[in-house]
């Protein structure tokens, strides 16, 4: 039985979003694990029933020569084989590993019996950790102490992805993008997962670094609402007159509309209708993003680009974008709360005003790929084309606001 060929299977469960790139990857290991000595063949089989919760499934049965070849494979090589892909798309899949004698029933080998497996993911065990999920291979029963150290660790343990993108994010401009056009993503945060969490963060501490956001100062509570002096009056707005060419703004029912919402929003006082248009700023700014995208598709309409690829650039450029803006708030904070120099974290907030336009310069270059003069050309035509979209922008939502409020 000792030399009877054997069937090394691998189940692999992989997220469906990056089952493309693994397809890619595995296709190239098979080969790799072709080459060592006592793999005869290889088979990969893919499971036809598509993705079920988001997983899809392959499975690669490899024909073995002996169990002394497995034995050896196991020893010497499978930490290394397995590296590759950890590091490709470790968090995105997972495996499991299991021995089969070659007429297809599970061997009865009693040596192979005597193989160790992993209790998490049933990867062969070849020594005191699992090659694959790094559990301990033990049988005694864990310590309170160690339930508490899991629980920690868990709580505080962040996804690599991010670190790994941060740095590139925010010294490496255009560095991102075009490791995804690529086809290296894995390693990074999802561009739009990135932007929404840095846009999010951005915002809860701009608005709790507010003075909104106080409820006395220097013992005064803060009023909730307009006082009598801070409303306006609201009968000036029957003296709004609408002439933009647009008919369906200067319809009679609309112009209405309009004057009844300038009302009740002169009655409120200013300071509610401002708090209303910062709460639809995030969706103001999401939807600028595209038709900034726009933009630069005609700027560089010789590129042979996709219009998603130069949205991508903005998607990331405006992650940037709000990152170093939530370092300039948190330093204009830190200011007023500790004993550093005010002119220190002043400089340093110039200093990110400054680096912001160089930054989309810089990164325009890198990913485009063209000469400092045709791309300051065309810097200055989207400088000039973005203050533009973000006024439309900004007075559609100023429209919307009024219109909701």
């Amino acid at each position: 039985m000792s030399h009877q060929h054997l069937i090394y299977q691998v189940d692999l469960f992989i997220d469906a979003e990056v089952a493309a790139s693994f397809d890619a990857w595995l296709a190239r290991h098979v080969d790799e694990m072709l080459a060592i000595s006592g793999f005869i063949s290889a088979e990969i089989l893919a499971d036809t029933e598509g993705p079920n919760d988001g997983v899809v499934k392959r499975t690669v049965q490899y024909r073995v020569s002996s169990r002394e070849a497995l034995d050896h494979y196991l020893a010497h090589d499978a930490e290394r084989m397995r590296s590759e892909g950890q590091r490709m798309f470790g968090g995105y899949f997972k495996a499991t590993r299991k021995i089969f004698a070659a007429g297809g029933q599970k061997t009865a080998d009693p040596d192979l019996q005597l193989l160790r497996v992993c209790k998490n993911c049933s990867a062969p065990l070849t020594g005191q950790y699992c090659h694959q999920c790094g559990q301990r291979d033990r049988a005694r029963l864990i310590t309170v102490w160690e339930l508490f150290r899991d629980l920690i660790g868990d709580l505080f343990e962040l996804d690599s992805r991010i670190w790994r993108s941060v740095r590139p994010l925010l010294f490496r401009p255009g560095k991102l993008t075009r490791e995804y056009l690529a086809g290296r993503q894995v390693h990074y945060t999802p561009p739009l997962r990135m932007y929404l969490v840095v846009s999010i963060l951005f915002f809860v501490i701009a608005n709790f670094s507010s003075d909104n956001f106080k409820v006395s100062i220097d013992g005064t509570n803060l009023p909730t609402e307009a006082t009598a002096e801070q409303r306006g009056d609201p009968d000036q707005c029957d003296d709004i007159n609408i002439n933009l060419g647009w008919e369906p703004l200067e319809r009679p029912e609309t112009v209405q509309l309009i004057k009844e919402r300038c009302r009740r929003i002169v009655a409120a006082g200013s300071r509610a209708f401002l708090q209303r248009m910062g709460d639809n700023l995030p969706t103001m700014i999401f939807l600028f993003l595209p038709l900034i995208a726009l933009v630069q598709k005609i700027l560089y309409v010789g590129s042979r680009r996709y219009y998603v690829e130069h949205l991508l650039f903005f998607v990331h450029f405006h992650s940037f974008f709000f990152l170093a803006l939530t370092i300039a708030v948190l330093l204009g904070r830190l200011a007023s709360v500790s004993p550093v120099p005010g002119w220190t974290t002043t400089l340093a907030i110039v200093g990110i005003s400054f680096y912001i336009p160089v930054y989309l310069f810089k990164a325009m270059r890198s990913v485009y790929g063209q000469g400092f003069v045709v791309t300051l050309i065309k810097y200055l035509l989207l400088f000039v084309a973005y203050i533009f979209c973000l006024a439309l922008t900004m007075t559609v939502g100023l429209l919307y606001t009024v219109l909701t409020s």
